[in-house]
Parts: structure tokens; C-alpha cells; sequence
């Protein structure tokens, strides 16, 4: 759900202040969402980048889109041949899918749904977390079942998402032929189209101001990912978990802090640490004194009705800043 470098994550979610980039490098989406029909915002926003890049005198050398995980790639695709300006200005190069692995065969087993759409689509494919599924697993009944849908794709193996970036930027593997063959109305007049994604899947942003402690936020995210048969979390359908959590530095000589990812998929969660933070750098605004903001994205079913669970369940983990005491 991004365009160059900001926007929200599935119609919800702040833009992370603490990413380096200056205002003017940033067009920001009204409502962030790449995933329902071709639109107006996107096309004034690639107009915006185009307009920013000619007053300095700096020609862009690529624009990167990166849409949510339930889009349909086939209208923002369209954006680049409906808009006259645009299509003089740009030539899409690629339509990049990324494939997990470890959960894509699950994916494809319902049928008719966002990842074969995705996949159908697409003209180079990564196959990531190759390091977990066997070897006979990834030919026979990944590469091979891929292969099947989408017998012109570049199909690149992948650990960790690390590719040659030849494989994303200036690819020039799009063919508008091949498109117009899997959605023939891609080169029509655009029309104002209905969402296309299942509308029972929402995203909650929860967000505490404070630090945490790491084993209780490990325990409290696993449950909610992996939850156990008597958990509370048991009945609900949680696909994506993404954030920041601070947590106390241990090492530091003074009280601090540390910035730690956290990014779950399905029932797999990771948490790790990304860089010590003094007392008093809250974010990237060094001359701020209030505490860190700890900020997760959970993207599932019905979220709307889990999200004061979820905002208890954060504010359990908080501990306070008095020598680091539970609070």
C-alpha cells in the first residue's frame, strides 16, 4: 500500500515518522488502499511525483508501488494506459508478486482468490522462505504448481525476501499482451469498480506510549498468532501482525530503550531488535522527552471486534520507567 515511500497500511495505520525521509520526498494516499479499483488519488500522486521531480530538475528513475497483500493488480496496472499524461510519461516494467512459501499451497486450495489473482498476473515471482519447506516440497508442489498458473513469469528463489534488485527495478518483463490475455478489459475505459477484496477482512492499529517487557509481548503474540485450544484467541483469523514494540535496553548504563520489529504471517511471528535508543529519543525526534510509542498493525477477520482485546492485551505488557518495574 505504498507509493515511493508512505502511506497506510490496508485503509488504517499511521505512517512511521522515524524512516528518514523529508516531506517533500513523501506523497501520501488519502486513504492508503491499493487493493479495490483503479484511483483518482493514485493518479494524482504519480502526476505529484512527476511535477516534484521536473521543479528540481531531477528525473525519476523509478517509481515503486507496493499495494496490500489482498490486491487485485489489474486496475493499478490500468493507471499507467488510462491516463493520457501518464502513459506518455511511464511505461510499467513489472508486476512483482511475492510468495510465502510456507503457506501458499493453503492459499491456492480455496480456489478463486487475491494470491492466484496475484500470481496470474504477475511477470517475476519470488518464491521467499525457501528455507522452510524441503526441497522436494518447493519443486513438486510449489515451483511446479506456479509454473502451471503462470508459464511466462520469471520464477526467482528467495530466503528473507534478499533478490538481485535487476529482479525489481528496470526488469522490463510487463507485457500488456499477455495482460489483456488474463483481463480483457484492461485496456478499456476505466470505470469506478466495487472493492474486490472479501469485506470481512479489516486491519486495527493498536498503540501504547511506554515501554515493554519482551517476554510478556512474546507470550501475548504468540497466543494471539498460535493460540493454544483454551485460548481466548481461538476462534479468530488473524493473517498479518506488523509494528514496532520498546522495550528496556539491559545493556545501557542509563535507563534506555530498544526499538524491536515485530512481523507476524499466520502462525509464524517474529520479533527482533533493530537499534538501541537513549532515554528521551522517543522515535526518530531526538529532542522530544515523552516515552517511545509502541505501534502494531493486526490485518484479519472482524477486527473491529477484537480490537479493544488487543489494546488491553498491549497495555498488560507495558512495565514502567521507575526501574523498569511492571506496571
Amino acid at each position: 500500500s505504498e507509493c515511493t515511500d508512505d502511506s497506510h497500511d490496508h485503509h488504517e495505520g499511521e505512517p512511521d515518522a522515524g524512516r528518514g525521509v523529508t516531506a517533500d520526498e513523501v506523497v501520501q494516499l488519502e486513504n492508503g488502499c491499493l487493493c479495490c479499483s483503479l484511483r483518482d488519488d493514485l493518479v494524482v500522486a504519480l502526476h505529484r511525483l512527476c511535477a516534484a521531480a521536473a521543479e528540481r530538475h531531477q528525473p525519476l528513475d523509478h517509481i515503486l508501488i507496493e499495494t496490500t497483500g489482498l490486491a487485485d493488480p489489474s486496475p493499478v496496472a490500468q493507471t499507467f494506459i488510462a491516463d493520457p499524461t501518464l502513459a506518455k510519461q511511464m511505461h510499467l516494467q513489472g508486476v512483482l508478486t511475492v510468495v510465502d512459501c510456507r503457506t501458499i499451497r493453503r492459499r491456492l486450495a480455496g480456489g478463486a482468490n487475491e494470491a492466484l489473482q496475484q500470481l496470474l498476473f504477475a511477470n517475476t515471482i519470488i518464491l521467499n522462505k525457501t528455507d522452510l519447506v524441503s526441497e522436494s516440497v518447493l519443486a513438486t508442489e510449489i515451483e511446479s504448481r506456479v509454473r502451471e498458473l503462470n508459464r511466462h513469469a520469471v520464477i526467482v528463489r528467495a530466503q528473507h525476501a534478499a533478490v538481485d534488485i535487476a529482479n525489481v527495478l528496470g526488469c522490463r518483463r510487463f507485457s500488456f499482451d499477455q495482460a489483456t490475455q488474463l483481463d480483457p478489459t484492461l485496456l478499456s475505459e476505466p470505470v469506478d469498480l466495487l472493492p474486490r477484496h472479501d469485506p470481512s477482512v479489516s486491519s486495527v492499529v493498536i498503540q501504547e506510549d511506554g515501554v515493554v517487557d519482551l517476554a510478556r509481548a512474546r507470550a501475548w503474540l504468540t497466543d494471539v498468532v498460535r493460540p493454544s485450544p483454551t485460548s481466548m484467541w481461538v476462534n479468530s483469523t488473524i493473517y498479518r501482525v506488523k509494528g514496532f514494540i520498546y522495550t528496556p535496553h539491559t545493556g545501557a548504563a542509563s535507563m534506555s530503550w530498544e526499538r524491536h520489529i515485530v512481523h507476524g504471517v499466520d502462525d509464524m511471528l517474529t520479533i527482533t531488535p533493530q537499534q538501541p535508543e537513549g532515554l528521551g529519543q522517543a522515535d526518530a525526534d531526538t529532542s522530544s522527552e515523552r516515552a517511545p510509542t509502541n505501534r502494531l498493525v493486526f490485518i484479519g477477520r472482524h477486527m473491529g471486534a477484537h480490537k479493544l482485546r488487543l489494546q488491553r492485551g498491549m497495555t498488560r505488557c507495558l512495565v514502567d520507567d521507575s526501574g523498569w518495574t511492571f506496571i
